[in-house]
């Protein structure tokens, strides 16, 4: 039998490098994704490489909204050893009270 490794995800990095890029706050982190503010993109640890993360743009996400948050995320992920890579398209709806479906393209 063997023990799966805990994968240590630096939530505070991410935390930072989000507001400091683009000045919201984090409301939810789940396993390997951040939920920031306003849902208009994901956050997802890239387990491949500790040196990268995902960002996921919500379908409603307008090309030039989603070039300026890019571009201000890889600034800033730059500065603080981080990579940006943009991931693939999701939407989300809410399945009842306390749980929601994510489906990524």
């Amino acid at each position: 039998m063997t023990e799966e490794a805990i994968k240590f995800r630096d939530i505070d990095k991410i935390k930072f490098i989000v507001k400091d890029a683009t000045g919201l706050d984090i409301m939810y982190a789940y396993d390997d994704l951040i939920f920031p503010e306003h849902g208009a993109f994901i956050i997802r640890f890239n387990d491949d490489d500790d040196k990268s993360v995902f960002c996921h743009f919500h379908k409603d996400c307008t090309e030039p909204e989603e070039k300026q948050i890019l571009t201000s995320l890889g600034k800033t992920g730059q500065l603080n050893d981080l990579r940006i890579i943009k991931g693939t398209e999701f939407e989300m709806r809410q399945k009842d009270k306390e749980q929601f479906e994510i489906k990524f393209r």
